[in-house]
């Protein structure tokens, strides 16, 4: 590796967690490997694994034996500068390793850290009480994905409905073919696109059976590289709780969101404070009639105001990272 700064970044993903921390991460990493040399520390064969491998990042992989034995193995061969967590648990030997070392870390919320002198937390999800100077939190610090550009929202007429859904990488709560399924019978529907993740939970046979008999064009998008046209093609958007939200929300698109955890429902319960989504509630409560109220309601009432909320978190981030 070259003589710049070298950053060692833990984030992690897999079809049981999701990939919402490891796309996050390399909107982040995107702008931070311009000044430094970054290592990714990830599990062996994870999805995150095979994701910044294919990104093109150094990639460094552990089992549940040898966590700590080769992260203190990376920090002194490597001389690395700077530690970065992106995941919500942290192993406890590292966390005790960093504190006795006093060793420049930061963390993006990642539970059960207290901000000290030389680590840093930056929550945009989990509430943490502290007043340190090293400690972040708000909306402020939310990543959303820099490579997305809207154009101006189209207006929406009755019987061109254009809809997207995006329920993250994974849809392990299948909500691509329940919600299918309630709006079988909404008779306003264009065209449908439902953008599949790289970790998806289910077959992809199960989603692909139903969408077979259902009169409005359907499409399906298999990780596409490129979000853009999918996105801009919609008027409305049927989404889950996580950087979807987001990514919707800062450009002010009408959408209607559904939690799946309980960081989700709080990221919810923000944008819906803010009049930047229609939120339905928890995925677990999900009923035909409500969700088609709700529907028709947010089309004829949906009127955003302006709102501070831009989701330039890689920009703060960026800040107290240098």
């Amino acid at each position: 590796m070259s003589q710049r700064n070298k950053i060692l970044y833990k984030v992690e993903g897999s079809s049981k967690i999701g990939m919402g921390h490891v796309f996050r991460s390399f909107y982040l990493l995107q702008q931070l490997k311009k000044k430094n040399s970054i290592i990714i520390f990830t599990k062996k064969n994870s999805k995150s694994d095979i994701f910044f491998k294919k990104k093109k990042f150094k990639v460094i992989t552990y089992s549940n034996f040898n966590e700590y034995y080769l992260f203190k193995k990376i920090l002194n061969n490597y001389k690395i500068s700077k530690f970065i967590n992106d995941v919500i648990f942290l192993n406890s030997k590292i966390k005790k390793y960093l504190l006795k070392n006093d060793y420049k870390s930061f963390f993006l919320d990642t539970k059960n850290v207290k901000p000290r002198n030389n680590m840093y937390c930056i929550n945009t999800f989990i509430v943490a009480k502290s007043k340190h100077k090293n400690y972040y939190s708000g909306l402020r610090y939310v990543i959303k994905n820099s490579d997305l550009k809207f154009r101006k929202q189209e207006s929406i007429i009755q019987n061109k409905l254009k809809v997207v859904f995006h329920f993250g990488s994974t849809d392990d709560k299948k909500l691509n073919i329940k919600i299918l399924k309630i709006l079988s019978s909404y008779g306003h529907i264009k065209s449908l696109s439902i953008i599949l993740g790289p970790a998806l939970f289910y077959k992809l046979g199960e989603i692909k059976e139903a969408i077979k008999n259902y009169s409005f064009k359907c499409k399906l998008y298999i990780y596409p590289k490129n979000l853009n046209p999918i996105y801009n093609n919609a008027n409305l958007a049927i989404i889950s709780g996580g950087n979807t939200l987001f990514n919707f929300c800062s450009a002010q698109r009408t959408n209607i969101s559904i939690s799946t955890n309980l960081y989700e429902k709080n990221n919810c319960l923000q944008m819906q404070k803010l009049k930047l989504t229609n939120y339905y509630g928890h995925y677990n409560t999900l009923n035909k009639k409500k969700f088609l109220n709700l529907l028709k309601n947010s089309l004829s009432k949906i009127r955003y105001k302006k709102t501070s909320f831009k989701a330039e978190g890689i920009k703060e981030i960026l800040k107290i990272l240098n």
